[in-house]
């Protein structure tokens, strides 16, 4: 479903039809970056709160 709506973007663009078009990729794309910076940063959180336990001993 997502792929087929970035090609319908992509496509849009490419043909010259798209106005406006541009506004909606750089929301696209910023929204993208964003959710990869957060899903980057769970996995960080996780990895922290992993070695605070293990240091603690909670953990073997």
């Amino acid at each position: 479903m997502r792929s087929r709506r970035i090609s319908a973007t992509v496509s849009a663009i490419i043909s010259g039809s798209a106005s406006g078009c541009w506004a909606v990729v750089a929301a696209r794309i910023v929204r993208t970056a964003r959710a990869n910076l957060f899903d980057k940063l769970a996995v960080t959180n996780r990895v922290q709160v992993a070695i605070a336990a293990y240091r603690a001993g909670l953990v073997d």
